[in-house]
């Protein structure tokens, strides 16, 4: 029927498991279906397949923005995750791969340097002298 498509392994993909993988926020799971949905004559498989695109889009824009903010806040491993998320929604973003790629040679860097670090950082009473 014009309701299914066939997926590489040869199971059909239904409107019905697109909208699912939608509705759940498995959104480059739902473009992967809606595509394979599209190739094999899907009803409305291009209309699906622009919304998500959309909400890709839109949700990109949101997680950039938390990782933006997780980065003001020096919580560079929450910023990377969320610009990872941001790359992988919408990977021609090239804000989102700079920002990503910055994100992580800062971390790199801030590695070696406490791989290099011999000896614990001093308490506050240390450095008052009090014994």
């Amino acid at each position: 029927s014009s309701r299914k498509a066939v997926v590489k392994a040869g199971k059909p993909v239904t409107a019905e498991q697109v909208s699912a993988s939608l509705n759940a926020g498995r959104l480059l799971e739902a473009k992967q279906l809606a595509e394979a949905y599209l190739r094999h004559g899907g009803a409305d498989a291009g209309k699906l397949l622009t919304n998500i695109e959309q909400r890709m889009k839109t949700e990109a824009v949101h997680v950039f923005a938390r990782g933006s903010h997780s980065f003001r806040h020096e919580q560079l491993a929450k910023a990377i995750d969320d610009w990872s998320r941001a790359v992988a929604l919408q990977p021609d973003e090239g804000e989102y791969r700079e920002a990503l790629h910055r994100a992580e040679q800062m971390q790199e860097r801030l590695s070696v340097l406490r791989g290099k670090t011999e000896s614990p950082p001093s308490t506050a009473s240390e450095q008052q002298g009090v014994e």
